[in-house]
């Protein structure tokens, strides 16, 4: 869908490192993508609902279950673990484990407090096993900041004779190479198949040493391939996985997460790349409206990028939103649609004087009949006439004027200027995270719109011919109407 050489430029967009979402030696996600998983991204960022998300919901078991249980158990039989722990007391960020540490608690709760069936640690181990030479190994842990001097004690013969399987499985379906597989609220993470996010867990409220979790993606196949990882592991139960295409609030929800990952791949450096990744920004600090009005400006600009690419002239300035759009369409007008038809020529009158003719018989019969002939041509003409302006009307409705735009993009500009007029005037409108994914989601369509055009259309052409091919494409109607 996107170029080699865009994904690249995505990878030299400079991002802070995730705690979370997996990383190479301070590399974050965002830089080891393939294409399918850049284009199933902007495929879920263009149409949500259409494309939908995967849900995997399940029962994650608590630390005396499955691999948890025998790791913390080879932990406390090394020998040195005490003196282990109180070398990382320091570089562990984790309250609750400095707490215990402090108050001087035994090894066995402090481990079960560092793990804490964090699956992240999980996925570490495997990773970590995938590797067999020592230079390997020390590059892996390298990435690796807070849990690296535990999983090297762990027995490596013992773990893969124990756990042959399932490491035989994470290497066909899971792991990637030079890859650390972390898992995070509202992170994405990597496997084999595909992307997956995290979206949360809460204490099982039967049982509070295992939790309920749940994961999403934009296709089955990497749930699916996670689930029986666990399962193989013992560490899921009561699973399920479905679909999710409503209700838009669901849909939406992981919009931000999405595109997090996604913008530098699709938006070219510049001041509406700057302006989407403040918008993520903001988003992540709750404040609502100042993101909404961050949008509007990076509407506005879009908008003005393609006014001056379309017309070859500068934009007039201090417009707002929705008077960029009206420039737009009206400069369209000018150029491509015809004036508007003057009044149809009343055929009533010479109508009446060829029935005149007829009644008097003065003539032939040959000139009779030519009389009758002429008759018919002007009510055929007339017919025609109630067929052409019945054609017009019903492509000039207020919602299906001639545009270069198409009508998703249309209502989701709509959108964003009712929220972010809401905003301007204070209004009474409730502004949530949904409203402001649905404001972003009408920039974003935009941009990806105009993406799709700059790289389709034939810019060695005239204006005026490159706004008729926008119009045929963008208002079908058009293409119809023969007159």
């Amino acid at each position: 869908m996107y170029s080699e050489e865009k994904r690249l430029r995505a990878r030299r967009i400079a991002m802070r490192e995730f705690e979370f979402g997996g990383r190479v030696e301070g590399k974050n996600i965002r830089e080891c993508f393939r294409q399918k998983d850049y284009d199933n991204i902007c495929n879920y960022l263009k149409n949500p609902i259409s494309n939908g998300l995967w849900m995997f919901k399940g029962t994650y078991l608590g630390n005396n279950e499955g691999v948890t249980q025998y790791i913390i158990n080879e932990l406390k039989s090394v020998n040195n673990i005490t003196d282990v722990l109180n070398n990382i007391k320091d570089k562990i960020y984790d309250v609750d484990v400095k707490l215990l540490m402090e108050k001087g608690a035994n090894t066995d709760i402090i481990l079960k407090e560092i793990i804490k069936n964090k699956v992240t640690f999980i996925t570490r181990v495997f990773s970590y096993m995938m590797y067999d030479t020592e230079e390997d190994q020390k590059r892996f842990l390298r990435t690796i900041s807070n849990d690296r001097e535990l999983i090297e004690l762990i027995n490596r013969e013992n773990f893969k004779k124990n756990y042959s399987d399932a490491l035989e499985y994470y290497k066909n379906y899971i792991f990637i190479y030079n890859y650390d597989l972390g898992v995070g609220d509202n992170y994405l993470s990597m496997l084999k198949n595909g992307v997956i996010s995290y979206k949360g867990d809460e204490i099982d409220k039967e049982n509070e040493m295992q939790k309920n979790i749940q994961i999403i993606a934009l296709e089955p196949e990497p749930l699916e391939e996670l689930i029986i990882f666990m399962q193989k592991i013992g560490k899921i139960s009561n699973y399920k996985l479905y679909p999710i295409y409503s209700p838009e609030e669901n849909v939406f929800n992981p919009y931000f997460t999405f595109l997090e990952y996604g913008y530098p791949y699709f938006i070219e450096k510049g001041k509406i790349l700057d302006l989407v990744e403040q918008c993520v920004s903001i988003f992540k600090s709750d404040n609502f409206p100042y993101c909404i009005t961050t949008i509007g400006i990076a509407l506005e600009e879009q908008l003005t990028q393609i006014y001056e690419t379309l017309f070859r002239e500068k934009c007039p300035p201090g417009n707002t939103i929705g008077e960029t759009y009206d420039l737009i369409e009206n400069e369209l007008k000018k150029k491509i649609l015809p004036d508007e038809p003057e009044k149809l020529i009343d055929a009533d009158e010479l109508y009446g004087k060829i029935n005149t003719l007829i009644k008097n018989k003065n003539g032939s019969s040959d000139y009779e009949e030519q009389l009758k002939i002429m008759r018919d041509i002007i009510t055929l003409g007339k017919e025609n006439n109630k067929i052409i302006l019945s054609k017009i009307k019903s492509i000039t409705k207020k919602d299906e004027l001639p545009s270069i735009f198409p009508k998703y993009i249309k209502e989701g500009l709509t959108e964003t200027i009712k929220y972010r007029n809401a905003i301007s005037h204070k209004s009474r409108i409730p502004i949530g995270d949904f409203e402001t994914i649905k404001s972003i989601y009408g920039l974003i369509i935009l941009i990806l719109w105009w993406v799709n055009e700059i790289n389709n259309l034939d810019w060695k052409k005239d204006t005026n011919e490159i706004l008729l091919q926008l119009l045929k494409r963008n208002t079908p109607k058009i293409i119809d109407l023969k007159i």
